[in-house]
């Protein structure tokens, strides 16, 4: 599809408008059992000027490893995003149990896609980093189709520094940025939860947890904030 502007929605910040340059499957090519009825890669390429189209374990720190010369980085939940409730229940019904270490391959493909389309790195602010060492997201990461070199660090915590009542993602992804020895030349928040900075607003796609980042549209909107230069 050639010449349209997109207008995305989000309930926290209303339409924003960009004009995207880029080329992107929307969908993984591979299949993936679904409740719902099948859903088909479809392409977009967007460009030009165009009539609009409306539519709706404890002491997690970088300190003691140096600071990271990441240019883009996805910050990255897991559960709700990658292990999401309706691959859960797919599980269910298909073996008779549920494996939280199984996710949702739609999800993963697109996180792939995009660290494979803009360079981009992943730390991992979910709090499975509270469980599991660096080495061992890596090696789950891998599980499921996601490159271990993919996956380079986990935000810190902010538990034992400051009030518990003022804790949030937001605030522990930001204490990460803050520690980099270099300004990121863009960064992407995927979460189910919303409790992020007010700053992070434009650099932040909610996502429902049933569906998580297999959502086209959460994938629409993370290429758009990806594509900003």
């Amino acid at each position: 599809m050639n010449g349209f502007l997109l207008i995305f929605s989000r309930p926290h910040t209303g339409y924003r408008k960009y004009r995207l340059q880029t080329e992107f499957t929307l969908l993984p090519s591979r299949p993936c059992r679904s409740i719902a009825p099948t859903q088909y890669c479809k392409r977009i390429n967007v460009s030009g000027i165009f009539p609009t189209l409306l539519t709706l374990n404890n002491g997690l720190s970088n300190t003691d490893k140096g600071h990271l010369n990441l240019v883009v980085v996805i910050f990255l939940d897991i559960d709700g995003v990658l292990n999401t409730r309706n691959h859960l229940r797919r599980q269910k019904i298909s073996n008779g149990y549920m494996d939280s270490q199984n996710w949702c391959p739609i999800a993963c493909n697109n996180i792939v896609r995009l660290c494979q389309k803009y360079g981009a790195d992943i730390v991992v602010s979910s709090t499975w980093r509270y469980t599991y060492d660096l080495e061992a997201l890596k090696r789950i990461f891998k599980e499921n189709g996601i490159a271990s070199k993919y996956v380079k660090d986990r935000t810190p915590s902010l538990l034992d520094k400051v009030d518990i009542g003022r804790v949030n993602r937001g605030r522990e992804i930001q204490e990460w940025i803050d520690e980099q020895a270099e300004p990121l030349k863009n960064y992407l928040i995927i979460d189910d939860s919303a409790d992020m900075l007010e700053e992070q607003e434009e650099h932040f796609v909610a996502v429902d947890p049933s569906e998580g980042f297999a959502s086209r549209e959460a994938f629409i909107e993370a290429v758009e904030i990806l594509s900003v230069e």
